[in-house]
């Protein structure tokens, strides 16, 4: 950043000028340049958990373990969107990605544990046939 009066190049956060005092204000223009430039840097994280975990709720039909890491991306997101300020979207894109992992981990479980019963009704079937034939 120059100062306008004497053209001395100063630190960008100088308040006035070490050369001549002259008063260095920022226009309007340029402050309202620099917040839509962090509020969209903000948003963004956000914006992408809130879509991570929508994505993830549709993908459960489709893929179950592409939807969980959509769930855990949403999540990671939306905490960093959240420190970064945007709280609204960072906050849900968080809470749906948690109820999404949990849900698809408690599936993934009843899964195994369903299979584990009917592999072991399988094999008493077998081992049951086996017996009677021999």
């Amino acid at each position: 950043m120059n100062c306008p009066k004497c053209g001395t190049e100063l630190p960008d956060n100088t308040i006035v000028c070490t050369n001549c005092g002259e008063e260095l204000v920022k226009t309007n223009e340029e402050v309202k340049v620099n917040s839509e430039a962090v509020k969209e840097e903000q948003t963004g994280f956000s914006i992408t958990g809130f879509i991570l975990s929508i994505a993830s709720i549709i993908l459960v039909f489709i893929n179950p373990i592409v939807s969980i890491i959509c769930s855990i991306l949403a999540i990671v997101f939306g905490a960093v969107g959240r420190q970064k300020g945007a709280k609204g979207l960072g906050t849900a894109g968080m809470v749906i990605g948690i109820i999404m992992t949990v849900l698809l981990v408690l599936l993934f479980i009843f899964a195994v544990m369903l299979g584990v019963y009917i592999f072991g009704a399988a094999l008493d079937s077998t081992v049951n046939s086996l017996n009677a034939i021999y």
